[in-house]
């Protein structure tokens, strides 16, 4: 059986609404559904550097920034804030393997792609002579690809680092960034830098 070119043509339209149909009406559907929420959290402990010269080296954590991964959504690029759980940390007492727990909640399934943990102020005190002595904040964001995913845990420690460059005037006391951790469920994703 042939088609004339009358049903042929009535034909191609049924197939182009059928296909417009499904992709802009049904296809949004599956799309849409609430991706669900799974836990973050953030901690951060010392590098060992020059955390010993200190009785106490206190930071006041301000906010953590993270940039999500948008690809092709440019026009959406940005930082999403979350405000800390706890905001004051003094480093001395977390330094090894244990850590501070800075942020921990629920939060809504993403991928991202930066993180930036943003300090108020931060304060030393020497060992030796009890002096309180000024540290400097070398912390920028930092390109960290991670995805929080629906009801798992991601845990990200940030392995922070007092270095002494007083041995190069006229600097003195960092608070740098020597690394981190990603975890899912208690299991280590990424280590950077890798051991």
């Amino acid at each position: 059986m042939t088609l004339s070119a009358s049903q042929r043509i009535g034909f191609k339209r049924t197939a182009r609404w059928v296909l417009f149909f499904t992709l802009f009406c049904v296809a949004p559907l599956g799309c849409s559904r609430h991706k669900g929420k799974g836990t973050f959290e953030v901690q951060i402990k010392d590098h060992r550097e020059a955390i010993g010269d200190f009785s106490s080296a206190s930071i006041d954590v301000e906010s953590i920034r993270l940039s999500p991964k948008v690809g092709l959504k440019s026009w959406q690029r940005g930082w999403v804030s979350l405000k800390p759980t706890v905001d004051h940390v003094d480093l001395t007492q977390f330094v090894g393997h244990s850590a501070a727990t800075i942020f921990a909640a629920d939060m809504n399934s993403g991928s991202f792609e930066a993180l930036d943990h943003k300090l108020r102020a931060l304060q030393g005190v020497l060992k030796k002579d009890s002096t309180p002595v000024p540290m400097s904040n070398k912390l920028i964001p930092v390109a960290l690809p991670f995805s929080a995913t629906s009801g798992e845990v991601t845990k990200i420690i940030l392995d922070l680092s007092v270095m002494d460059m007083s041995d190069h005037p006229p600097e003195g006391y960092e608070l740098e960034l020597a690394g981190y951790e990603v975890y899912r469920n208690g299991e280590l994703i990424t280590k950077i830098p890798p051991q």
